[in-house]
């Protein structure tokens, strides 16, 4: 913009130039028109405001930008299988479990008597059928526990043979060496004497309140 004001001033300024140096050489043909011109373009020039020129334009570079590399997912790895839980086989309903046999006796862990004298033999040494030859002592234990209301006094509690073999040593009926009081239990000790005989011997025995048998226990041997 600036430049177009100063050429249209310079082109006004030598137009007027112009038409004074026309009149001037008219009036006075002895002057050299041409340095006349020269030397007026010239002032004219100088006088003129230097014209500041635009400043050069800077290119602006734009920054490049980057893209950034993608990062890579890791794939998760994956969880193991677990393997089924194997199904389980239902029992059969109809089966039927063996009951096992008591050992001493077919008394072992019955209640015997009534709510008063009541007994409960808990086992018997030796426990099984008995092997023994002619003539030989066996010694037999009862542990035997009081379950009644009463306890069971050695001067009115006896024992004694009640059927099957008599095989005892020193007779048939015999009191109690201790008092089982209620809740507690005893030892009943005998001797029998195996018979004379080859054979399968039983016997049995029961405590006694006066003539009255209210426990029952037993012992069976066999002769070779």
């Amino acid at each position: 913009m600036i430049v177009m004001n100063n050429f249209l001033r310079l082109s006004c300024v030598l137009t007027i130039l112009l038409v004074t140096s026309a009149c001037v050489l008219a009036g006075n043909p002895d002057v050299d028109s041409q340095a006349v011109i020269e030397t007026m373009v010239a002032a004219t020039v100088q006088s003129l405001p230097s014209v500041t020129s635009a400043p050069t334009s800077t290119e602006t570079f734009e920054p490049t930008l980057t893209q950034p590399t993608p990062t890579e997912i890791s794939t998760e790895t994956p969880l193991p299988t677990i393997p089924p839980l194997p199904t389980l086989t239902p029992l059969p309903t109809d089966t039927v479990m063996p009951t096992a046999k008591p050992a001493g006796g077919p008394e072992i862990g019955k209640t015997q008597g009534d709510a008063k004298f009541s007994c409960v033999v808990l086992s018997r040494i030796p426990s099984g059928l008995t092997e023994a030859s002619a003539g030989q002592d066996i010694p037999v234990a009862w542990r035997i526990k009081n379950v009644g209301d009463r306890d069971f006094e050695k001067e009115n509690i006896d024992y004694g043979y009640i059927s099957g073999q008599k095989m005892a040593i020193g007779g048939t009926r015999f009191d109690l060496e201790t008092t089982i009081p209620s809740g507690q239990a005893g030892d009943i000790i005998i001797t029998f004497e195996a018979p004379d005989k080859a054979g399968t011997y039983n016997t049995t025995w029961a405590l006694f309140r006066g003539s009255t048998p209210f426990c029952e226990f037993s012992f069976s041997l066999v002769v070779k």
